[in-house]
C-alpha cells in the first residue's frame, strides 16, 4: 500500500472513533463542520500536493500516523516540565492553561480577569450565539490543509470573550503537552467595541525525547475602535543544542473592524519543524494592523513563516517587520504577501524582512509580495539577506569586547526589534528569553562545530 494511501486510511479510522465520542454531547451544527472539515482534507490530498505556499516545507514530514493514537488512547510522555510562567513585572496577569489541546479551567486563575472577560468552550454556546460567532469569523479562509484537520480533530475549542476593560489584567494563555502524538488547540477570541486588551500565547512541549506535533489555531475578532497586544510565543523543544523532535505547525487569524488597532509581535525560538502562518483581514475603514516577527533556525531546524495580509476597506494601514536569524545548517523561509481589494483605495502598506546567516551552512529564503488592485494607495516592500560584517566586529573588538560578545551583542540589537511597541514590563519580562535563545543558538553550532561560526 502506498504511504499516502495508508496514512489516510488511518486517519479515516481514528477520526471515525474520535467523532463517535462526540455525537452524543456535541451540538449537530458544529459535528456536520468537523465532518465538513474532515471530508475537504481527504480530498485534497493536501499532504501529496505541491504549492507554492509550501515550497519549501514538505507536508508529508508533518503527517504521520503515530500522531493519531492519543485521539483514541492518551497516554503522556515519560518526561514532562512546565514552561517558566513567571509573573510578567507587575503587570496583572490572568493565566489561562490549555493543556494537550484542551482547556485546563482547574489550573486557571480565571478569577483574576475581574469579571472583565467570559471564558467558555464553544460547544457550550447556544445554536443562535454558535452561528453569530461564526457568522463573525466569515472571513476566516480554510483551505489549508492543517486548518482543516484542527477544525476537525481538535478536543473542544477555547471562547474568550472580553467586554470590559475596567482593571482588565494580560491574558497568558498557556499551552503545554504531556502526550507523545499530536494536539490540536483551537481558540476564538473576541474583543468587544473600545476595549484594550494584551494576550500572550505561549507555546512550549519542552520533552524531545518523542516526535510531536502541535496543531494550532487561533482567531482573533477585534470589533470597532477595540485594540489588540498580541505576543506568540514560540518554544517548541528545550532551548539546548539537542536533536529536537517537537514540531509545531500554527496559525493566527485577526479579522480587523472600523477602526481597530492590532499590534502582533511573533517570537519563534525553537522546534525541531515550525511552520507558523500570520493573516490578517481588515474588513473596515481606518483598520490597522503592526507585525513585528522574529524566527530563529538552530542547527538542524526548519523554519517556515508566512504572512498574508488583506486590505478590503479604504484608508486602512499596516506594517510589517520580520527578521530572521538562521546558524548551523538551520534553514529559514519567510513568505510575505499584501493584497489590496478593488476598494481599499487610499491605503498604505509596507513589507519588509531582513535575515541574518550566521555560518556558511544556513539558508534563507524569503519572498514578500504585494498583489495590488486600487490605483490610490502607497505600497512598499523590500528584502534583505546577509551576515555580520566583521569591520563591525573588528571595531567593537578595539572597544575592549571580546569576539563571542561582540557577536552576541549585534544579534541581540538585531532581534530585539521584535519587542518594540511592547509595554515595558513585558518586553523587559521577554528579553532574558530571547537573549537565552540567542545564546544558544550560538553555541550549538559552536559545540558541534568546535569553532565560532565567524572564525
Amino acid at each position: 500500500m502506498p504511504l499516502a494511501t495508508e496514512i489516510t486510511s488511518a486517519y479515516q479510522k481514528q477520526y471515525e472513533q474520535f467523532i463517535g465520542r462526540l455525537r452524543d454531547h456535541e451540538p449537530s451544527y458544529l459535528l456536520q463542520r468537523r465532518d465538513s472539515a474532515f471530508s475537504a482534507w481527504l480530498l485534497s490530498r493536501f499532504f501529496e500536493s505541491k504549492s507554492e505556499a509550501w515550497k519549501y516545507t514538505a507536508p508529508q514530514n508533518l503527517i504521520k500516523s503515530e500522531y493519531l493514537n492519543n485521539l483514541t488512547n492518551p497516554h503522556p510522555s515519560p518526561l514532562h516540565r512546565c514552561l517558566d510562567t513567571s509573573d510578567i513585572g507587575n503587570m496583572p496577569t490572568a493565566k489561562i492553561y490549555i493543556h494537550n489541546g484542551s482547556y485546563n479551567p482547574a489550573k486557571s486563575n480565571i478569577d483574576s480577569l475581574n469579571n472583565c472577560a467570559q471564558v467558555t468552550y464553544l460547544q457550550d454556546l447556544s445554536r443562535n450565539s454558535l452561528k453569530k460567532v461564526l457568522s463573525d469569523f466569515r472571513h476566516l479562509q480554510r483551505q489549508d490543509g492543517f486548518m482543516l484537520l484542527n477544525e476537525a480533530l481538535n478536543q473542544n475549542t477555547l471562547m474568550i470573550r472580553v467586554f470590559s476593560a475596567v482593571d482588565l489584567p494580560v491574558i497568558h494563555l498557556i499551552y503545554t503537552a504531556s502526550i507523545i502524538g499530536a494536539n490540536y488547540p483551537r481558540l476564538y477570541f473576541i474583543v468587544e467595541p473600545n476595549i484594550n486588551v494584551t494576550v500572550i500565547e505561549h507555546f512550549g512541549c519542552l520533552f524531545h525525547e518523542y516526535d510531536s506535533l502541535c496543531d494550532a489555531v487561533s482567531c482573533f475578532l477585534l470589533q470597532p475602535k477595540s485594540e489588540l497586544t498580541h505576543v506568540r510565543l514560540i518554544r517548541e523543544g528545550d532551548l539546548r543544542p539537542v536533536d529536537y523532535r517537537t514540531h509545531h505547525v500554527s496559525q493566527s487569524e485577526f479579522v480587523l473592524q472600523e477602526s481597530a488597532r492590532l499590534a502582533a509581535h511573533i517570537i519563534s525560538l525553537s522546534g525541531k519543524i515550525v511552520r507558523h502562518e500570520t493573516k490578517v483581514n481588515l474588513t473596515q475603514p481606518h483598520a490597522t494592523a503592526s507585525i513585528k516577527g522574529l524566527m530563529m533556525a538552530n542547527d538542524q531546524q526548519h523554519t517556515d513563516h508566512r504572512v498574508v495580509i488583506n486590505h478590503l476597506a479604504p484608508e486602512s494601514y499596516s506594517e510589517c517587520d520580520y527578521r530572521g536569524l538562521a546558524n548551523g545548517n538551520g534553514t529559514g523561509i519567510f513568505n510575505g504577501r499584501v493584497q489590496l481589494d478593488k476598494s481599499a483605495q487610499r491605503t498604505e502598506s509596507q513589507l519588509m524582512t531582513h535575515n541574518l546567516l550566521l555560518s556558511e551552512n544556513a539558508h534563507f529564503y524569503t519572498k514578500p509580495e504585494l498583489e495590488i488592485y486600487a490605483n490610490n494607495v502607497l505600497c512598499k516592500h523590500g528584502a534583505t539577506i546577509g551576515k555580520i560584517d566583521d569591520a563591525i566586529i573588528l571595531y567593537m573588538q578595539s572597544r575592549g569586547l571580546n569576539k563571542d560578545a561582540a557577536i552576541h551583542l549585534l544579534i541581540a540589537g538585531f532581534a530585539e526589534n521584535v519587542l518594540r511597541g511592547l509595554p515595558v514590563a513585558l518586553a523587559d519580562w521577554l528579553t532574558p528569553i530571547l537573549h537565552a535563545a540567542i545564546a544558544n543558538c550560538l553555541a550549538s553550532y559552536q559545540v558541534k562545530s568546535g569553532r565560532s561560526s565567524y572564525d
